[in-house]
């Protein structure tokens, strides 16, 4: 977009949303991969941050409306963790969120503590009596309440996948799906086996008050430490109501800023009673924790998708696509390679 058309599409939305202030300036705010995301100060020394949403026909997520539900949300029931969102211009894909101060995670940085911020977040959103009468939310994108509903989303995956790459140029790219599908179809099976074995339905779908109330996406990759080493948690637009062992195979396969496994067990122990069925819940977490380190190979490699690599080109024009995909090849194959030397184990 011109930088004046920018300008005057911001100004008018402040204006439109009873922001009646003079801006000073705008600064692309980078790390997003999706939207493009400014930070806009004002003459009276107040700062917000203005995220510009994508949109492509063959992707119908209304990202921005489900971010603004769950931060408006998040505002009543865990304020201490989030931005205040203060307007959502759908006209012109555009949301005002608090400017928040603070510096990225890096893996190293991933300790208890931090882990600790997280389990503290995924409680206070789903406080049984608040998420009763506070939470209108939609589903999560790509959410999930049957044992089978999570192997299909793998396999729709690995399929449409499997078709491009295929199509494709990159031979390393195809030689890796085909690896990957191999390795997801040995996983499934003795998923299969397992649930036949301990009498679990995989059709079965979890009642509602087993559901949790996911930031989806949710990860340190997604969080800022302020200047008092607290953490604040941002980017929703995928959130709303989950599996929670959905959020927890999500939290434990993140590329970005990884988290060591070896918190899982606390983690699950931590959040698992905010559901009836606590027990039932750690098995499922479990038994699918495997499935989401395959789910985030593919998600590794959405950079080969036309859609997804539109949302990379729309948050950053100059991204070099070739280099890009390279490097998230690469990070599939090491969460491929680590899963293959991990061999979990179902008993």
């Amino acid at each position: 977009m011109n930088p004046a058309n920018l300008i005057e599409e911001i100004r008018k939305s402040l204006d439109a949303n009873n922001i009646l202030d003079e801006l000073t300036e705008i600064k692309v705010l980078k790390g997003g991969k999706n939207n493009q995301t400014y930070k806009v100060d004002l003459r009276t020394g107040a700062s917000y941050v203005v995220k510009k949403y994508f949109k492509h026909p063959h992707d119908l997520r209304n990202r921005q409306n489900a971010e603004f539900l769950f931060t408006t949300y998040a505002n009543k029931v865990a304020s201490n963790f989030v931005p205040r969102v203060l307007f959502s211009d759908a006209m012109n894909g555009m949301t005002l969120f608090e400017y928040l101060q603070g510096s990225p995670v890096i893996d190293k940085e991933v300790t208890d503590l931090e882990v600790k911020y997280a389990i503290d977040f995924v409680n206070a959103l789903n406080d049984k009596t608040l998420k009763k009468t506070e939470a209108q939310l939609p589903d999560a994108s790509e959410a999930c309440f049957t044992i089978k509903a999570h192997l299909d989303l793998i396999d729709s995956r690995i399929d449409v996948l499997h078709d491009v790459l295929n199509k494709g140029k990159d031979q390393d790219a195809s030689e890796f799906i085909g690896q990957l599908a191999h390795h997801w179809n040995e996983l499934k099976r003795s998923i299969f086996q397992y649930c036949t074995n301990s009498a679990i339905s995989i059709d079965l779908a979890l009642p509602p008050e087993d559901r949790c109330i996911s930031p989806s996406d949710f990860g340190f990759h997604n969080a800022l430490k302020d200047p008092c080493g607290a953490m604040r948690f941002i980017d929703f637009e995928y959130a709303g109501w989950d599996d929670p062992a959905k959020l927890v195979g999500d939290f434990f396969a993140q590329l970005e800023v990884p988290v060591p496994e070896k918190f899982a067990e606390v983690f699950i122990e931590s959040i698992s009673h905010n559901f009836s069925g606590a027990h039932e819940f750690k098995i499922r977490s479990k038994l699918l924790l495997p499935v989401y380190k395959i789910k985030w190979c593919c998600i590794a490699l959405n950079v080969y998708l036309p859609a997804h690599l539109s949302r990379r080109q729309f948050s950053n024009p100059l991204v070099d696509v070739s280099g890009l995909q390279s490097d998230q090849l690469s990070k599939a194959k090491t969460i491929l390679s680590n899963l293959q030397k991990k061999n979990y184990e179902l008993h």
